[in-house]
């Protein structure tokens, strides 16, 4: 599973995009400007420790982005993935 972070600060390059306000309504995010930061991205094993339900709900759904949303995502973060010079990844576990 991949996930990408959601925050308020500006970001330093061109690697985010700013979700919609109705997707930030539909995941009850605040009405501050914010992004999702692609060069931020971290995968994990499902299940696996690092991931957890919503607290005080059965799921581990915390809402949907959207077609639209995922797809400009998608898009440009496999622009930013094929265009990126190797790296390392950083082994959590221990």
């Amino acid at each position: 599973m991949t996930v990408l972070p959601i925050t308020h600060r500006v970001p330093k390059d061109a690697a985010a995009v700013a979700p919609p306000g109705e997707t930030k309504r539909r995941l009850r995010l605040d009405d501050d400007a914010s992004w999702i930061v692609l060069a931020e991205a971290n995968a994990f094993l499902w299940p696996g420790y690092d991931v957890h339900p919503v607290p005080g709900r059965r799921t581990w759904l915390y809402g949907y982005v959207g077609r639209g949303l995922f797809a400009t995502v998608r898009h440009k973060l496999t622009d930013l993935l094929q265009n990126a010079p190797p790296a390392s990844p950083v082994d959590r576990s221990a």
